[in-house]
């Protein structure tokens, strides 16, 4: 077996790996072991630690050695700014994680219960686990591994940029005890961090730049992989309901089938998977008195448990997204609020020392690290409007279906479907905001805004 085929059926992508390894996050069938939780607890306490250290650091420049300039100030700012808005989402995922553990068996769930239909070809339930392609998850899956890898190599260029900035620039040397007396700039570091003089002598500078450098290393990789993981999370729902959509439409391909089922046996082992294990529900509406033969009953029957089972997927998928935005709400508020910000700032300090090329390496800096917030801040946007577009797509594809020659019960019940599934499914983050496009282009303006502002202000000092 391939990675790729092994891969295709995992519900939590490579970030659950490092979030694993980061010990921020536990996977659901060992969530109850001790010994497990003995293991992770230090892990995660470290991993808080490494990433409180960061606004810890540009507070203590601020405190003790405040910038003239607006630019190395702004550049503070931001790294307060976005480390808090990594700290209240890494802390919400972790405090969330009985949400995510309860998703992720509803999705299993999902899966085990409703398998793929085939849009072109015979046979198979609308909720039935054999036959037609099994791509769609797949799909999905491989998309998810795909945005990982980009996060990753977008990340690292950024990464890059912070930690070999004060190299590039010539200001990582450690001072000597005569050069402390004189007055020359003290040596710098990846974050913006108050120096004592005791601080840059050797090996204590060396030292400081390394344990910065784990900072930058691990935060970036807990910012990378939470986003992954709930863009996992994401891609789950949208590639239910595509999954959901092909079964809705696929119902016409059991009626316009019924010529070449007159001539089958009609026996249980004819039937489709769905057929053999419905349940008996109750009879919702009421039937025509027309007369039918036994072999059009059975494939009306058939119809008609094929879009209860469907009705009963999107009742699921309603579940999953409430779930899902329970455990995305608060955090992700509060992501799309300080990028707005950081976007801002990142901005700003770039345009000024470009201007006055006072340091070009620092704005080369905040070059590389503005296409991580602004790709984040879309991802969860555009990935939010995939489940925006994919509920809308549903009447459509019910409207699709076989319901022409098909008797009134099941006209009845797909009416109802279609007025449900009339209010399309979206995630609202913050009980203000919801993902979608508009929502990334509200974060952008509301970015603009603010670097007018500074812009402004700065050009009448």
């Amino acid at each position: 077996m391939s990675v790729a085929t092994g891969r295709k059926h995992l519900l939590v992508g490579r970030s659950g790996g490092v979030l694993r390894l980061l010990g921020l996050w536990t996977p659901p069938a060992q969530r109850d072991r001790r010994s497990c939780d003995a293991c992770v607890l230090p892990r995660c306490c470290l991993s808080f630690i490494l990433m409180a250290s960061m606004p810890v650091a540009a507070f203590s420049k601020l405190y003790w050695d405040t910038p003239d300039d607006l630019e190395e100030l702004s550049s503070c700012i931001f790294v307060i700014m976005a480390s808090i808005a990594l700290l209240i989402k890494a802390g919400c995922f972790v405090a969330q994680q009985s949400s995510v553990h309860r998703l992720l068996r509803m999705v299993a769930t999902v899966r085990a219960a409703h398998g793929e239909q085939a849009a072109a070809g015979g046979g198979g339930g609308g909720c039935g686990g054999g036959g037609g392609r099994t791509d769609t998850r797949a799909a999905y899956r491989m998309r998810a591994d795909a945005v990982f890898l980009y996060m990753q190599g977008m990340t690292a260029v950024a990464l890059c940029g912070w930690v070999c900035a004060p190299v590039v620039s010539g200001d990582a040397s450690p001072s000597s005890p005569d050069e402390l007396n004189a007055t020359l700039p003290p040596a710098k570091t990846p974050l913006p961090t108050w120096l004592p003089p005791n601080a840059q002598r050797s090996p204590g500078y060396e030292l400081l730049y390394l344990f910065e450098t784990l900072c930058l290393t691990v935060s970036s990789q807990v910012l990378l992989c939470v986003d992954v993981f709930f863009i996992d999370l994401i891609l789950l729902v949208v590639a239910e309901l595509q999954v959901l959509n092909d079964n809705v439409a696929a119902v016409f391909i059991a009626e316009t089938g019924s010529e070449r089922r007159e001539d089958t046996p009609i026996g249980d082992s004819a039937l489709p998977a769905v057929r053999r294990r419905r349940r008996r529900f109750s009879e919702t509406f009421t039937v025509s008195d027309v007369p039918v033969d036994s072999t059009t009953q059975r494939i009306s029957d058939d119809m008609y448990d094929q879009l209860v089972g469907n009705i009963r997927h999107h009742q699921l998928i309603i579940e999953c997204v409430q779930v899902l935005q329970m455990a995305m709400s608060y955090s992700i508020f509060a992501l799309l609020f300080f990028n707005m910000t950081s976007i801002c700032l990142n901005i700003f300090v770039t345009a000024s020392l470009l201007q006055s090329d006072a340091d070009l390496v620092t704005a080369l800096k905040a070059v590389f690290t503005t296409p991580v917030f602004l790709y984040e801040s879309a991802m969860y946007c555009i990935f939010g409007q995939m489940i925006i577009d994919q509920s809308e797509h549903l009447p459509l594809s019910a409207f699709s279906c076989g319901w022409t020659d098909a008797d009134t019960r099941l006209q009845k019940a797909l009416l109802v479907f279609m007025l449900r599934s009339s209010q399309p499914l979206r995630i609202q983050v913050g009980k203000t905001y919801e993902l979608s496009k508009d929502t990334f282009v509200r974060v952008l303006n509301g970015s603009y805004a603010l670097f007018n502002m500074l812009y402004t202000f700065q050009g009448k000092k």
